[in-house]
């Protein structure tokens, strides 16, 4: 009976032993899921400042090109 209820002990202490280990990794996820969000929201923070620079360049792109165009009809005009 002492043999029994000793072997029981062992599966439970066992089996506890177990949930700590799921709780331990399970904590581990959770703080690797928390990481991954802030990391995926500063990429997407970098995307957006990075598709407002594309934006801006493309604007003082044409602003160049008209400021380019300008320059060559006023050079024209004092040809002409």
């Amino acid at each position: 009976m002492e043999i029994e209820e000793n072997s029981r002990t062992a599966a439970t202490m066992a089996k506890l032993e177990l949930v700590k280990e799921i709780r331990s990794k399970t904590m581990q996820m959770l703080n690797l899921k928390e990481k991954l969000l802030e990391e995926i929201e500063s990429s997407r923070k970098e995307d957006r400042c990075l598709s407002d620079y594309r934006s801006e360049m493309d604007m003082l792109m044409q602003e160049k090109m008209a400021h380019v165009e300008e320059l060559r009809q006023i050079h024209a005009d004092i040809n002409a």
